[in-house]
């Protein structure tokens, strides 16, 4: 690794024009006694986003390391960060940052790092931050705080409480060692790779830090990948990435335990669909659920799932 640069500061981005001075005049802002690199990957904007990109790349050329694609890459069904920014990062750390966020604290990387320097032990940190909703200009706490207020002075986690109390991280609240990223699994190897797969394979390492200061802001829009689906595909999408975790990790009962709470919602997904004529891949999403339910629910169980999407047919047939 270059001894030079400590931090690799990770940015993607894809038509954050409106927001994407914001994400990056908070990296510029921070105060350190270490250097960092910025490693931005714009996956082919077509708003300007690339173009505002470059003013900062000409102002300070020695930072920042675009990527500027002429075809999105997202949509050929790459992993972003594994794919282009990872394997180029340089420094001990990994910070991370998507364009439509921002950081708000000029210390945010030193105390981190200060952090992570004195604990070897830890292999991720991340701190509070606000969630701003775009639409409508209000603004909500973080998802964990009704956890985390109740610890001033910050709060461990390993996997066990990450899964079972809450989620503490977020992407652009991140600290991690970079070792310890190249130890995790390739992301190709996964169907539904995201930042839950990444923090699980972290946390089998080390421990986890959250520190008790607001250092950034999650904005929350109708533009982003997650907030543009749906309540049902969510709810799918957050069983599919836990089970997918769990078929690896058998043995692991809190990480069950979460599949078992999901478990409903994946169930409410199937009915939806057949409610509302969307048949495509359906049945291999239920052999898919039902192989599932018999690891956690026995026969029975299944009987009363199958039993469940039959009423939703008879009612969207007419029959009942």
């Amino acid at each position: 690794m270059n001894s030079d640069v400590l931090v690799s500061i990770c940015c993607i981005t894809y038509n954050h024009a409106p927001y994407i001075r914001q994400c990056l005049d908070g990296f510029i802002m921070q105060k350190t006694n270490f250097k960092y690199e910025i490693l931005i990957h714009d996956d082919a904007s077509t708003d300007g986003t690339a173009d505002i990109i470059r003013e900062y790349e000409a102002k300070y050329p020695d930072i920042f390391k675009p990527i500027y694609q002429t075809e999105n890459q997202y949509s050929k069904g790459k992993n972003i960060s594994a794919t282009y920014n990872w394997p180029r990062a340089v420094g001990k750390y990994i910070a991370q940052c998507e364009g439509d966020d921002y950081w708000t604290d000029p210390l945010k990387l030193q105390k981190q790092v200060d952090f992570m320097e004195a604990n070897p032990e830890y292999v991720l940190c991340c701190h509070r931050y606000k969630i701003y909703n775009q639409d409508d200009g209000t603004w909500d706490n973080d998802y964990a705080s009704h956890i985390l207020n109740s610890y001033p002075n910050g709060y461990v986690f390993t996997n066990k409480e990450n899964l079972n109390v809450g989620w503490f991280t977020k992407t652009m609240t991140l600290l991690i060692r970079n070792d310890a990223l190249k130890n995790m699994p390739n992301t190709r190897d996964f169907k539904y790779w995201r930042d839950f797969h990444m923090n699980y394979y972290l946390l089998k390492q080390g421990g986890g830090f959250c520190f008790p200061f607001d250092g950034a802001v999650y904005r929350r829009h109708d533009g982003s990948v997650h907030s543009s689906k749906s309540l049902m595909d969510k709810n799918k999408m957050a069983y599919c990435i836990a089970r997918e975790v769990w078929d690896r990790n058998m043995d692991d009962k809190d990480l069950l335990r979460l599949i078992i709470t999901l478990h409903p919602t994946f169930l409410e997904y199937l009915r939806y669909k057949i409610e509302k004529h969307n048949f495509k891949n359906l049945f291999k999403e239920i052999l898919y659920f039902l192989r599932m339910d018999v690891k956690i629910n026995g026969i029975k169980g299944v009987v009363f799932s199958i039993r469940k999407m039959l009423l939703s047919l008879c009612r969207l047939l007419k029959l009942k």
